[in-house]
């Protein structure tokens, strides 16, 4: 990530500021996940890692709970951009899932007979738990999804 040049519009540098350290190393895991010169879809999904975390200064004692408590947070903030009309407000994300290790294990203890296995696939798809994740791992935490206003501030 040393040589690599994020790119952002001026008005979420500066909505930026008013973000926690947390919050702020939220939004960089999911920037430099974003495919250099490809545009983005405004769906686009982004994995937060512990590691990501820790790579940008968070302590490992508790990472996942400060990557849990930032995407609550950041849920409830605002951009603020100009426009000729005047000034728009819209939130930085749209989605939040906070994986939880033990939520298939939960719902297999939930729907233990195979006639309820339908119960159970609906379940899975309820919680977002079918999501082909590459390579899914205990290290992943959250799944952020930006406002798609966010999205073209972003990557145009």
């Amino acid at each position: 990530m040393a040589n690599d040049l994020v790119v952002m519009h001026n008005d979420i540098v500066t909505s930026a500021y008013n973000l926690s350290v947390n919050e702020q190393r939220l939004i960089y895991c999911a920037l430099k996940q974003i495919p250099k010169e490809e545009p983005l879809d405004p769906n686009t999904p982004f994995y937060i890692s512990r590691d990501d975390f820790i790579e940008l200064g968070a302590s490992p004692i508790n990472v996942a709970r400060d990557i849990r408590q930032a995407t609550k947070d950041l849920m409830k903030k605002t951009i603020y951009v100009s426009t000729d009309t005047g000034i728009l407000e819209f939130h930085w994300l749209s989605e939040v899932l906070r994986y939880d290790k033990n939520a298939e294990k939960k719902l297999k203890e939930k729907y233990p007979d195979p006639k309820d296995y339908k119960k159970y696939i609906n379940s899975l798809r309820l919680y977002n738990l079918l999501d082909s994740l590459p390579n899914r791992t205990d290290d992943i935490v959250a799944r952020i999804t930006f406002h798609e206003k966010v999205v073209p501030l972003l990557s145009d």
